[in-house]
């Protein structure tokens, strides 16, 4: 369970007070999307600051662990979507804005600065 210490640095406390074992990125876009109606691009940008925080005040234990795996499967969902932008370089998406939050900048990645 978060302490409240933790809660008064997130900006979206009602999602992270159900279960751990619940929490995915899947499940973050459904909260996302019927709470604040944004954009995929919007939930996943604000789910990389989420996990930054949380990542940097939690404990040793659980919900840290799971915290490590939505990073590790929101960065293989970033990927996925780099994929998709090779074979179209005219898209857009959140990814520069995501790999920033992670100290990514540069445009040609190498995939060990990005997978944990």
């Amino acid at each position: 369970m978060l302490t409240e210490k933790i809660k008064k640095k997130l900006l979206y406390t009602e999602y992270w007070e159900t279960p751990y074992e619940k929490w995915g990125v899947d499940t973050w876009d459904s909260f996302f999307y019927e709470k604040y109606s944004g954009s995929k691009r919007k939930s996943r940008s604000a789910l990389a600051v989420e996990l930054k925080v949380l990542n940097k005040h939690l404990k040793p234990g659980r919900e840290k662990e799971k915290v490590s795996i939505l990073k590790h499967n929101l960065k293989v969902s970033i990927l996925h979507v780099l994929g998709r932008e090779d074979a179209n370089e005219h898209s857009k998406c959140a990814t520069p804005c995501i790999l920033r939050l992670w100290g990514i900048t540069s445009s040609r990645l190498d995939l060990s600065t990005v997978m944990m």
